[in-house]
């Protein structure tokens, strides 16, 4: 699904590939296009972008991006993944 397909919330775990940005050590955003899907936990909603922790580092995924999400778990689903 595109980011503007779908709803997430502080403590989501989601897949993510396509267009996002990966936050650098200063602050700034790097753009970055990728295949490689990458499994995160969503952080933060700041207007139309989500703070997404993974692998160590910390992404920003724009709900106007060609980014493809999925929802793996929603936050205060006890579906006992968790």
């Amino acid at each position: 699904m595109l980011p503007s397909e779908i709803t997430l919330k502080n403590g989501d775990l989601i897949r993510f590939s396509g267009e996002y940005y990966e936050v650098l050590d200063n602050g700034q955003l790097m753009w970055v296009m990728s295949k490689l899907t990458r499994e995160g936990l969503v952080i933060g909603i700041d207007g139309d972008r989500a703070s997404i922790l993974s692998e160590g580092g910390q992404f920003s995924i724009g709900f106007d991006s060609h980014c493809d999400i999925e929802l793996i778990s929603r936050t205060g689903e006890n579906n006992g993944s968790r």
